[in-house]
């Protein structure tokens, strides 16, 4: 389950570098970078990527 949390939020940064990379033509990098759901994915992969590594190294 550990592994999976690890994979998810390691996925889901890897998705928002993706989105963001693809919408810096759009709209600036900050505007960009401080849209809602963009914060929303960053903070929800750090934590399941912290929890899962925290879980793993006890």
């Amino acid at each position: 389950m550990e592994y999976i949390k690890l994979l998810l939020g390691i996925g889901m940064i890897i998705g928002f570098v993706w989105i963001l990379y693809q919408n810096r033509n759009r709209s600036g990098l900050v505007n960009a970078l401080f849209r809602i759901d963009n914060v929303i994915i960053i903070i929800v992969g750090f934590y399941l990527i912290i929890t899962a590594v925290y879980s793993l190294a006890l």
